[in-house]
């Protein structure tokens, strides 16, 4: 009697052994993992995947039904990563590349006024995303006029609890205004910011444009100190208190010279 037990036990083990190697070692096992996610959320659909769970994945023609006004459609994502470090408590991801975003609204949605809150985020895993990026973000509104957001972004950033750590930030618009960032952020309590940036535009008329800055506060208070660099020197200084609630804010601004 306990042989037998013991024979359904392992004949059980090597079961579920297979049935996990399945899982993540074919792509087969990536498309009846999506299948089954997209019986469970019927507003996801995927058009084509390849890849597997073990070491990354492609998909194209991802589409969401946010709800019965919106939906957000991406032209493909490719992802790698490696498996390995979850053994050590860490998600690297090597690649997270995402193509053409496009949320379209086809009514307009009411707003409805209500206090900002925002939520406390603690990740007891480490996240390393060492190369994030989207090709172009946009959204479409209820007349169908397309309007483009973002036109190429990318980023190495690292999550583990709430601290939100961005080694690099780049992001453009129109193929003429870059703005880069760095910097450290809390997600929970104050959400506490110490961000780097610079940003350009680049305008045919008014030649080129450029500044540097810092960010530094939390949601009690915000400073930020910045430097314009071209096409006039100056110095701007912003406070802006309660953020949540009744914002306040001042600004100074110096202009020592003309360039």
């Amino acid at each position: 009697m306990r042989r037998r037990i013991v024979i359904v036990l392992i004949s059980l083990l090597i079961l579920l052994t297979s049935f996990v190697a399945w899982l993540g070692l074919t792509e087969a096992g990536l498309s009846f993992a999506i299948s089954q996610a997209e019986r469970f959320v019927p507003e996801l659909s995927i058009k084509k995947i390849s890849g597997r769970f073990y070491d990354g994945a492609d998909f194209e023609q991802i589409n969401y039904q946010i709800d019965d006004s919106s939906y957000l459609s991406i032209s493909n994502v490719s992802m790698s990563w490696q498996v390995m470090h979850l053994f050590s408590g860490q998600f690297v991801i090597d690649k997270l590349a995402i193509g053409d975003v496009v949320i379209t609204q086809n009514s307009a949605k009411k707003v409805e006024s209500s206090p900002i809150v925002l939520p406390n985020i603690n990740i007891p895993l480490a996240i390393s995303l060492k190369n994030l990026s989207v090709n172009s973000l946009a959204t479409i509104d209820p007349e169908q006029n397309k309007i483009s957001l973002i036109s190429g972004l990318k980023t190495d950033m690292t999550l583990w609890g709430d601290k939100l750590k961005i080694q690099s930030l780049f992001i453009h618009y129109a193929d003429n205004v870059s703005l880069q960032l760095s910097g450290a952020l809390r997600l929970s309590g104050q959400y506490k910011t110490d961000l780097a940036y610079q940003w350009t535009v680049l305008d045919p008329k008014l030649n080129t444009m450029s500044a540097k800055g810092h960010i530094k506060g939390n949601l009690t208070e915000l400073k930020l100190e910045q430097q314009l660099l071209t096409p006039v020197e100056s110095t701007q200084s912003i406070t802006v208190s309660d953020l949540l609630d009744k914002v306040i804010w001042s600004a100074n601004i110096k202009v020592p010279q003309l360039v």
